[in-house]
């Protein structure tokens, strides 16, 4: 005698509901097998290209990794639960304290629009923005607008294009001294620093020729203090000839960065998130120290959610606020800061 319909559809059901549990277990060590791959590679210190690119993304490799273990466990998947939530346990550790080394606690800042005033010249306190603003960025009456109103003390720019820079060497009130250097080439990686307060002198810093430049300023911040700020745009690490020259800078810059005296600030596009062993061992070498939470600034559309490849760092320096900032045509998002010098 023929089967049911409904019993014909019961059994049907059940076993795609067990084809289902078979797949998602499946997913589950394979989560934990990539993923753990990823995890033991970066305590194993690999920083070659590509594993490398791959520590960009440990926040989300955590909460993907505890997320399976969660749905594994509530379907008694337990072997794949706890493989995937020892693996993002660590990386949740991870992300807790990327650089392993000393932070700052610092109170989140509103949009570089809402800034504090300005108070470099009056004393130790001072307002920064770094901001990648793209090669496409134009001179415009935006922009001139924009630095007329001197959002902040010092202006650090990174992927300045050539008629940006030949606009930016002209001072203005807001600006008196500024350095601009062009990348060369097609003139799309240049950098720039407009300041408010007298730079003493600057030097450039490029260990390779297709590195881009890195300016490296003394300045005079006032009641008998000076400083250094350097501005950098590290190479992209997407490819690896753009990987082995963002490493080339890092190696090389951290000892004359560690080098100088007094209150260092070093800002820019490092496209390293903290995550990385390269930035790692920059700041490490470099005596620096960041604040504690890192602020997504890439892509500039995902806000809070982007990668940390922006940073504000700094020794004997305090940062009293950082946060991002309202963009314009860039892919980035800016970082606005302030910090007060010791």
């Amino acid at each position: 005698m023929a089967e049911s319909v409904p019993n014909v559809l019961a059994v049907s059901l059940r076993k795609e509901a067990r084809l289902l549990d078979s797949l998602l277990a499946a997913a589950g060590f394979a989560v934990a097998f990539a993923l753990g791959t990823i995890a033991a590679c970066r305590l194993l210190g690999v920083d070659r290209w590509p594993i490398e690119l791959s520590y960009h993304f440990i926040p989300y490799f955590a909460a993907a990794a505890l997320t399976q273990a969660a749905v594994c466990g509530l379907r008694r998947h337990f072997l794949p639960a706890v493989l995937c939530a020892a693996v993002g346990t660590h990386f949740a550790f991870v992300t807790l304290d990327p650089l392993d080394s000393p932070c700052q606690a610092v109170p989140r800042l509103g949009d570089i629009g809402t800034a504090t005033a300005a108070t470099g010249t009056h004393g130790s306190a001072i307002s920064l923005i770094t901001y990648n603003v793209h090669f496409s960025l134009k001179p415009s009456a935006w922009t001139r607008k924009w630095l007329d109103s001197r959002p902040a003390d010092i202006i650090a720019l990174q992927e300045v294009s050539r008629p940006l820079a030949e606009e930016l060497r002209k001072p203005t009130a807001a600006y008196p001294y500024r350095v601009v250097l062009d990348s060369g080439g097609d003139g799309i990686a240049g950098v720039a620093l407009l300041s408010s307060v007298p730079i003493l002198e600057h030097r450039q810093f490029r260990p390779a020729e297709d590195a881009w430049p890195t300016i490296i300023a003394r300045l005079a911040y006032g009641n008998g203090r000076e400083g250094w700020i350097v501005v950098l745009h590290a190479r992209n690490p997407i490819t690896p000839f753009g990987n082995a020259l963002r490493s080339v800078l890092f190696e090389t810059l951290a000892g004359p960065v560690a080098g100088l005296d007094g209150s260092v600030v070093v800002v820019g596009d490092f496209n390293a998130t903290p995550y990385t062993p390269a930035l790692r061992t920059f700041v490490r070498s470099a005596g620096l120290t960041s604040a504690c939470r890192f602020q997504g600034s890439y892509p500039a559309r995902a806000r809070g959610l982007g990668l940390p490849i922006d940073h504000v760092l700094v020794r004997n320096a305090r940062i009293t606020g950082l946060g991002t900032g309202r963009w314009f045509g860039s892919d980035h998002r800016a970082l606005n800061a302030e910090l007060v010098l010791q």
